[in-house]
């Protein structure tokens, strides 16, 4: 495949995945039933680094909190802000955002820059963070990939400058043992360029996996499907065959109290070895696979 590189520096990781939504309280509710602990909601805000002054992006924003990685539930309620998340909104709400950690942001930037795609000038973004020992201003270095050079959602590579103040022990604990980010799910209608892009991103060689193409990250994986290859369960998590990231893969401690929790709460899953698939429909909108051997894999 074109594009390939063989070797390098696992550099890029699984920042967070991100949830885009108009309101966020039936998005809240279904990530409480599934076990999940998410922290207030708390406005997202653009910030001049020189100035240190700061801008409402019109965004309120929740998170789940692992120990590697997190998963954000963002609402847009006001079509009419000039969001960044708008045009991804009007084709559905439901899962958009895939935030890749780099090291070296620009140098990620220009990456991408090289592959050919539009792209954004690196950003600056804060949120309040106010639970735990530590409270503060969270910020980040940011810079996305335009809408339509990415077909299966938001695109961004990222570097958070306060790991200290984001990763707490007090919003760690979730009832469903989740403990990290492990892997990302795409569905596209051009893998080949897909896979080009983000090999060449990550400076990682890919794999096939049957109809699938793995890219590796540093402790996780990207999985790439064209729509007529997708799998059944990953083609019907948004209105008809369309690109979309499709399935998330989130590392567990253990199955037993995540499988007695969603019995208890009558949750649609199935069992399938060491992973637990919760269908589209209580997951809000993706495949989510809670999985004990991607922990096991990865030393979690």
């Amino acid at each position: 495949m074109a594009g390939q590189r063989a070797g390098g520096v696992h550099s890029i990781g699984l920042d967070h995945v991100g949830f885009a939504v108009r309101e966020l309280a039936p998005l809240l509710a279904c990530m409480r039933t599934l076990g999940f602990s998410p922290t207030e909601p708390r406005p997202l805000l653009g910030g001049d680094p020189g100035t240190g002054q700061t801008r409402a992006l019109g965004q309120d924003s929740a998170h789940l909190v692992l120990h590697e990685g997190y998963i954000e539930l963002t609402a847009v309620p006001d079509p009419a802000a000039g969001n960044h998340l708008e045009a991804f909104l009007r084709r559905y709400q439901g899962l958009h955002i895939l935030a890749l950690h780099a090291d070296d942001p620009a140098q990620a930037r220009q990456r991408l820059l090289d592959a050919g795609l539009s792209v954004t000038a690196l950003a600056h973004a804060s949120r309040p963070i106010e639970y735990g020992e530590r409270t503060g201003s969270a910020t980040f270095t940011w810079c996305m990939v335009d809408p339509d050079g990415f077909d299966a959602g938001l695109l961004c590579v990222m570097r958070g400058h306060t790991p200290e103040l984001v990763y707490q022990s007090a919003v760690q604990r979730h009832h469903n043992t989740a403990f990290a980010l492990r892997g990302v799910t795409l569905l596209t209608a051009d893998v080949e360029r897909m896979v080009s892009v983000l090999s060449g991103l990550t400076g990682q060689a890919p794999r096939r996996d049957g109809d699938a193409w793995i890219v590796p990250l540093r402790a996780g994986e990207l999985r790439a499907y064209s729509l007529e290859d997708a799998p059944d369960s990953h083609a019907s998590t948004v209105a008809g065959r369309t690109a979309c990231i499709s399935g998330l893969i989130v590392s567990v401690r253990e199955l037993a109290p995540l499988q007695r929790l969603l019995e208890q709460r009558q949750v649609d899953f199935d069992r399938e070895g060491d992973s637990l698939l919760v269908s589209p429909a209580e997951a809000g909108c993706p495949v989510l696979e809670f999985s004990a051997a991607a922990a096991d894999l990865y030393g979690c």
